[in-house]
C-alpha cells in the first residue's frame, strides 16, 4: 500500500479509506466531538515538525489521488494556502502553542501530490 506509516506516502491510510467507502456509497459519521489521542512516542522538536510534514505529505497525495471524484478535498489545501498567506501579514500560525506554520502544510500538500503523480507514472 501506498498510503500510511512506512509507505512512501507516509499517512493518510485511514483517510483513503473512510473516501474509498463514502465513494462506494457507504455511510460514513462525522463525530465532531470525539477525541482520538495517538500516543506515538515522539518527543522534541525534530519529531513533531516531522510529523507535521508527514501528515500533509500524505494528505496532499490523497488529494490528487481522489481529485476527479472527491474534489471536495481540495478545500482544505485551498484553506492551508489561505492561511500561509495570511500568516504572511500577520496572521495566526496553524498551532500558535507548537510554533507549527501553515507553510509546511502547503508544501508538503504539493510534494504530497507529485510523489502520488511520480508513483503513478512509474507504475507502483
Amino acid at each position: 500500500e501506498r498510503f500510511g506509516a512506512g509507505g512512501p506516502l507516509r499517512s493518510a491510510e485511514d483517510t483513503d479509506y473512510l473516501v474509498r467507502a463514502m465513494l462506494a456509497g457507504m455511510a460514513v459519521e462525522y463525530v465532531p466531538d470525539m477525541t482520538i489521542f495517538h500516543h506515538h512516542g515522539r518527543r522534541g522538536r525534530k519529531a513533531i515538525d516531522r510529523l507535521h510534514r508527514d501528515y500533509h505529505f500524505g494528505n496532499g497525495a490523497l488529494c490528487l489521488k481522489h481529485f476527479r471524484w472527491a474534489p471536495w478535498l481540495l478545500r482544505h489545501f485551498y484553506w492551508a494556502a489561505r492561511a500561509a498567506t495570511r500568516e504572511l501579514i500577520g496572521g495566526p500560525r496553524f498551532d500558535q502553542d507548537l510554533r507549527l506554520s501553515h507553510w509546511p502544510i502547503v508544501l508538503m500538500n504539493l510534494a504530497g501530490a507529485a510523489k502520488f503523480m511520480a508513483l503513478v507514472l512509474a507504475g507502483r
